[in-house]
């Protein structure tokens, strides 16, 4: 039978190891934490450099569109301009075609 000595000196023992595998794994779990806050930093700043390539690129793009819609603009002018020249000159030779015509005594084209 175990006497009372001997059981405190097995809590001692039992004590002591419980002591030593907390240190161990209370080490550990330190360590794991700071590896992954480190991993996680590091995530952030490989995230934070995409986001301000994004924005570089995002701006350049702008910059772009302006240019584009300034040229679509320029575009459109121009072709009102030669429609409109297109249209008066229509306008201006059917008059003279009349004319012509009736001078002619030319029957008109319906």
């Amino acid at each position: 039978m175990l006497t009372t000595d001997d059981l405190k000196e097995i809590r001692k023992v039992v004590r002591e190891e419980v002591v030593a595998e907390v240190k161990d794994s209370t080490r550990n779990t330190k360590q794991e934490v700071i590896l992954s806050g480190s991993k996680t930093r590091n995530d952030i700043s490989d995230l934070d450099d995409r986001l301000k390539n994004i924005e570089t690129r995002s701006g350049r793009a702008e910059t772009d569109m302006k240019e584009v819609k300034k040229g679509i603009k320029s575009i459109l002018k121009t072709v009102e301009t030669i429609v409109g020249n297109y249209d008066d000159a229509d306008v201006k030779l059917d008059r003279r075609i009349t004319r012509i015509e009736d001078h002619l005594n030319l029957p008109t084209n319906p």
